[in-house]
């Protein structure tokens, strides 16, 4: 897919999910709603400084408007979240272990 087509995709998606019109965006970025008609056709090249405009002022990474490659992105997220979800597994573990250590040594230190 056409990398400035992508873009706007994503922009009229997060508008939606927000609720905003293309008219509130504009006024967000200090462009008129006819320039950013043309941001949104998908025909015209946008500046990374407008792109970081808008991603500033939709609240979404500057990253998720310029990446086309958003299956990639999640496949790479749920790896992330497994290996996080296993780790704080192990961390679990651990202070159990510390937890009965700890417990340990209360109980040896009462005895003295």
């Amino acid at each position: 897919m056409n990398r400035n087509k992508n873009l706007s995709i994503k922009i009229l998606g997060v508008l939606r999910e927000k609720n905003l019109t293309q008219k509130d965006l504009a006024e967000k970025i200090g462009i008129t709603q006819a320039a950013l008609s043309k941001i949104l056709s998908g025909k015209f090249l946008t500046k990374v400084s407008t792109v970081q405009k808008i991603a500033n002022s939709l609240n979404v990474p500057v990253g998720y408007l310029m990446d086309d490659n958003q299956e990639k992105n999640l496949e790479n997220n749920n790896i992330i979240l497994e290996l996080l979800k296993s780790q704080n597994s192990i961390l679990n573990e651990i202070n159990e272990k510390i937890d009965l250590e700890i417990k340990l040594l209360k109980k040896i230190n009462k005895n003295r």
